[in-house]
């Protein structure tokens, strides 16, 4: 084994099985090859290849490459090494491990006397002990700094058990060691079911918040049903790393929509603020607050409920009961049957497979209900304290009053009242 000692200085050595030493007028150059060692003790820094070829300050180490200081560790195909700049470039399927991360790149740049790497090409980092990854096609973090940026392509995951939470965005600032990202960017975050559209955002470890026209999209794969949301921000609460409220905030507007074999649902709730509550991953309740509506659309019938406020209860993951609150008239039309305009302070409905049952109307309640079929039934004016008004296949065809009631019934064809 030859030992080539002071490549640079008394501290640094180079020892091989072979090497060839080449004089030319630009200086000295030489080549080395197997088992070859490089050894810096002041910097506790090695570096092993098959290959070397040294000219100068500039070092290459091809084939089988460890490299290894105080803090890290990285096997690759090639190393470019400058000596004087303190520099290194790492080539061809690099793994760089620390005691806390892994990164793997086609391109790696280190700096012995520093923390900064910085990746291209292929990147993963990945979190040790924690199924947490970061992908990208360059990344750069400072390890002391406990910082980091990821551009282009970025898809940041969490898995738990099963359950991964994903987030993928054009760019990304990240803590390493912490639950922390800021995106930017196209951002699209999923887990399960659920979809969250975005322009930028950030998540701090059971939190998320996307901003800049958000849109949340969650669906079933048992049954057409499928949820779409909106609003200026939507802010994300995670419950054991999974998916579980979003709240909507300023110019929220949810759109349900469940489909059968022979029509559509589609129920819109509009308003200054949302909640939707997926407990499960199974849509749980939804509320919506502050100026808000209600429409309903369903084959040829339409309806539609304003109001203060809206509670939306499912069981077993389908439509149960919906709940309006605040003095204001709504309006129910079934196309070629009747129509309907109604007034209450509380307003609730309830549904038999996503089919209008039961509308109830409470406090200060009206009535007022027009027939659109020939037959004997006319226009209908009814008031009390509480109003049932039940509903088969979308037609009103029952009324049932309690409380200081009063009413008006006019047939169409003799114009009589009672």
């Amino acid at each position: 084994m030859f030992v080539i000692g002071q490549p640079a200085g008394a501290d640094q050595q180079i020892t091989a099985s072979w090497v060839e030493t080449q004089l030319g007028g630009g200086g000295s150059s030489r080549t080395y090859a197997g088992r070859v060692a490089f050894k810096d003790s002041v910097k506790a820094l090695q570096i092993w290849a098959d290959s070397a070829y040294v000219q100068g300050t500039t070092y290459i180490f091809v084939a089988n490459l460890v490299f290894q200081d105080s803090t890290r560790k990285v096997r690759a195909r090639k190393l470019t090494y400058d000596n004087g700049a303190r520099v290194g470039k790492f080539e061809g399927n690099v793994l760089l491990e620390d005691e806390q991360r892994a990164l793997f790149a086609q391109h790696i740049h280190v700096w012995p006397d520093s923390d900064k790497v910085l990746a291209s090409g292929e990147v993963v980092l990945s979190v040790m002990d924690e199924d947490r990854h970061i992908r990208a096609d360059e990344l750069t973090y400072r390890a002391t700094l406990n910082f980091g940026t990821a551009v282009g392509n970025v898809v940041a995951s969490k898995k738990n058990g099963t359950d991964s939470l994903i987030i993928e965005a054009d760019s990304l600032r990240f803590v390493p060691d912490e639950e922390t990202f800021d995106f930017f960017g196209n951002t699209v975050v999923s887990q399960r079911r659920t979809s969250l559209f975005a322009e930028s955002g950030w998540y701090r470890g059971n939190i998320l918040r996307a901003i800049g026209h958000p849109q949340v999209f969650w669906s079933r794969s048992t049954q057409v049903d499928s949820l779409w949301a909106e609003a200026d921000t939507i802010d994300a609460f995670l419950k054991n790393d999974i998916l579980d409220t979003l709240f909507l905030t300023a110019n929220a507007k949810i759109q349900l929509r469940n489909q059968r074999e022979t029509d559509v649902a589609k129920f819109t709730l509009m308003g200054d603020a949302g909640f939707i509550n997926l407990a499960e991953n199974m849509l749980s309740t939804l509320k919506m607050n502050g100026h808000v509506n209600l429409g309903f659309e369903q084959a040829d019938t339409f309806a539609e409920l304003p109001g203060d406020s809206i509670f939306v209860s499912f069981k077993n993951g389908k439509l149960d009961s919906l709940i309006v609150v605040g003095a204001s008239e709504g309006t129910f039309n079934a196309a070629g049957k009747g129509n309907s305009r109604f007034l209450g302070q509380k307003k609730t409905l309830w549904f038999l497979d996503d089919r209008l049952v039961r509308l109830r109307l409470e406090g200060h309640a009206l009535c007022h209900y027009s027939s659109l079929v020939e037959r004997e039934d006319g226009d209908l004016d009814l008031s009390g304290d509480i109003l049932d008004l039940f509903f088969e296949d979308n037609e009103l065809s029952q009324i049932i009053a309690g409380g200081n009631v009063s009413g008006v019934y006019l047939q169409d064809d003799t114009g009589s009242a009672q």
